[in-house]
């Protein structure tokens, strides 16, 4: 899950500039109020599962203040993640007692090293901020003493600190700080799947189509099976879906039956994968998954003829 903040133009009418207003600073006075929108939404599908809206200035119109107003939805299997302008305090502090976080913050906070960890993170403090130093530094010493913290002034944080080559700000230090202190927490989480993808990157393209050879065979013994049951019963169907499978077994490039979207997050995934399979096994597998988006027309009708001569049959 991720914390978004974003920015609409509304209708230019009294009651929406009274309520939301408009953007400060423009040389020219804008043409339309504007509303500030804070949403929580899966990363994946992108489905927005809670929102608030204000104002675009003024008391409680930072995207801060609205992201705090949904905390109380969160769910404890979440993951949340944002983006460095959401952090502060009073956040971290009310976020991180419904959900895991993983959050990015500024460059300017102050993050002490407790206690390096074998994957390179480091354990680390966010404290108050109205903290003068002397009350600071015996946190962080009760910290690295193992000491429990007052929630209410600092809170143990991993930090995960990288640099992104060859973009804008090469060079930038980039921190994300996550109340998943244990590192091997989150590779429990990992290891059925990297376990599954380990295993795929020992397939050979021999041991590939063996593979696909008989699940074929499998496949092909079950559609003989119930097409002898389909001429017990109706002796005029088993030609008919022979028919039909002979046709979806030579599919055509015709038109695409699939949504735009399945397909764009078919290739999005392919891509994903390619970072932990061998490429050459990826390519097979998406080339085929790619020709499944076409059938022949003929293929369609006579599938939709097969279905509502299945219907007819009843149960057998």
């Amino acid at each position: 899950m991720a914390i978004d903040g974003f920015e609409l133009d509304v209708p230019d009418t009294a009651a929406n500039a009274g309520v939301f207003g408009y953007p400060a600073g423009a040389r020219e006075h804008p043409a339309f109020p504007k509303v500030r929108v804070v949403t929580i939404g899966e990363c994946g599908s992108h489905a927005k599962t809670a929102a608030r809206i204000g104002p675009i200035g003024g008391k409680g119109a930072r995207e801060q203040a609205l992201a705090r107003r949904m905390f109380g939805q969160l769910q404890e299997d979440w993951l949340l993640i944002a983006d460095r302008g959401f952090y502060s305090w009073p956040g971290w502090q009310a976020a991180a007692t419904s959900a895991a976080l993983l959050w990015r913050v500024k460059a300017g906070l102050r993050l002490p090293v407790l206690e390096l960890l074998p994957d390179g993170s480091y354990i680390s403090l966010v404290a108050k901020p109205a903290l003068h130093d002397k009350a600071r530094n015996k946190l962080i010493a009760a910290a690295r003493a193992g000491e429990c913290l007052d929630p209410a002034l600092a809170m143990r944080v991993r930090v995960i600190e990288y640099e992104i080559p060859g973009r804008d700000g090469d060079g930038e230090l980039i921190a994300l700080i996550t109340t998943i202190t244990d590192p091997t927490l989150a590779s429990a989480r990992e290891t059925p799947g990297q376990a599954a993808l380990a295993g795929l990157r020992e397939v050979t393209e021999e041991r590939l189509q063996e593979l696909i050879s008989g699940a074929v065979k499998t496949y092909d013994e079950r559609v003989e099976a119930a097409l002898a049951e389909l001429r017990r019963i109706d002796p005029e169907s088993p030609a008919l879906m022979r028919d039909l499978n002979a046709e979806l077994r030579e599919l055509r490039d015709r038109r695409p039956i699939l949504d735009e979207d399945v397909v764009n997050t078919l290739r999005s995934a392919a891509r994903d994968l390619r970072i932990a399979m061998d490429e050459a096994i990826v390519n097979k597998l998406y080339d085929a998954g790619k020709n499944l988006r076409y059938l022949d027309e003929g293929v369609i009708n006579r599938l939709e003829s097969a279905v509502k001569s299945i219907r007819r049959l009843g149960d057998f």
